[in-house]
This record gives C-alpha cells, sequence and structure tokens, in this order.
C-alpha cells in the first residue's frame, strides 16, 4: 500500500482500509489505488500457490481476497470524542468502496471498482466484466467494472 502511495487507515476484522491522497492536493490516487489492488491480488495468488503445496488438502479457493476501489470526497481527520479519538476517514465514498469490496464475493471478481475509480485511474486499466448494482445506503445504482490489468507501458505513467 505505501509502495504506491497510500496509507493503511485501519484493520477491521479481515478487512484492511487503505486511503489514497490524503490530506490533500494530489493527483493519481485512483491509479495508485488500483496498482495496489493489482499488486495485492498477486500476492494472494502467490500465497495460494505456496499453501497448497504445503497443505495438498487446501482447495483452490482456500484463500481469496476481495477489493472494492471508489473514488470521491470524504472526512478525513481525528473523528470521536475526547474518550474515543480516532484519525479516521468517513463518508460517502469510504462506505461505497466498502460495499464495492462486499459484490467482490457475489460478482466473483477481485477487483470491484465504481465507473468513477475506473476512469479516475487513467489510460491503460484493462476492464474485464462490467455490471451495474444496488448497493446499501445508496439511492442509485452502481456502475462497476471488473480491474484485470495495467497496460505494462502504462505502468510508470
Amino acid at each position: 500500500v505505501e509502495k504506491h502511495g497510500g496509507t493503511v487507515n485501519k484493520c477491521i476484522g479481515d478487512a484492511v482500509m487503505c486511503v489514497f491522497c490524503q490530506p490533500l492536493g494530489c493527483t493519481g490516487h485512483a491509479r495508485q489505488a488500483v496498482l495496489t489492488a493489482l499488486e495485492l491480488q498477486d500476492l494472494a495468488a502467490r500465497f495460494r500457490q505456496g499453501a497448497s503445496r504445503r497443505f495438498p488438502g487446501l482447495g483452490p479457493d482456500s484463500f481469496r481476497i476481495g477489493v472494492g476501489l471508489h473514488t470521491g470526497e470524504a472526512l478525513l481527520g481525528n473523528i470521536g470524542s475526547p474518550e474515543r479519538m480516532e484519525f479516521t476517514v468517513i463518508g460517502d465514498t469510504v462506505n461505497t468502496a466498502s460495499r464495492l469490496e462486499g459484490l467482490s464475493k457475489d460478482l466473483g471478481w477481485a477487483i470491484v471498482a465504481s465507473e468513477e475509480a475506473f476512469l479516475a485511474a487513467g489510460p491503460g486499466v484493462l476492464a474485464g466484466r462490467r455490471a451495474v448494482r444496488h448497493v446499501k445506503g445508496k439511492k442509485e445504482d452502481v456502475a462497476v467494472v471488473e480491474i484485470v490489468g495495467i497496460e505494462k507501458h502504462q505502468e510508470a505513467a
């Protein structure tokens, strides 16, 4: 995450919440998030291969990841009360990203990005399947894109 300019904000059970482009003024945050998601997907595949060699009884779905990517405005800062203060990020953008991660299981996609995040990531990001889904907390359905890769010559852009 940090390699691509992100920050791990918190760990929630088996989930990791990461933020890109904080606090203000950076560009390229969606692309950084896509590069991170693709690298996490690769690391998970290598972990699965090693685990299946060490534990032959494990099935191919024994270790999977799901990543939800969304872009937009959010509130970042110390949030809470004097008794329990936490530096975090909140808002509809964060909730939507979390809901997209949840969709990864239903859709069977490792990386689920909103159409906004896909477009903001710039040229060379390779899309797989597309869908429109209702996500909890949103009145309008969300257009989602499966991220499957990035063109090699675009990676450094």
